[in-house]
């Protein structure tokens, strides 16, 4: 993992890898998926909605390239 920044705590900075759903909507679904979209959505329009993030489709993509390389992660 050299070379890249720590995931950190809700609230602080956004990276590529994971988003804020406060931040997300429909027009993220490729990046986020419909589901984190929707919950992105409600949170925009007020329901009630756990704060939380999303590992975007490219982390995701970049950590299966990876385990494909790599030993079974348990």
């Amino acid at each position: 993992m050299t070379g890249q920044r720590p995931i950190q705590a809700q609230g602080a900075a956004e990276t590529e890898f994971v988003l804020d759903l406060s931040r997300v909507s429909r027009e993220d679904i490729p990046r986020v998926g419909v589901k984190a979209a929707n919950l992105g959505e409600l949170l925009r329009a007020g329901f009630p909605v756990p704060e939380g993030c999303v590992v975007t489709t490219s982390a995701f993509g970049r950590f299966a390239a990876f385990s494909e390389d790599s030993e079974t992660c348990s």
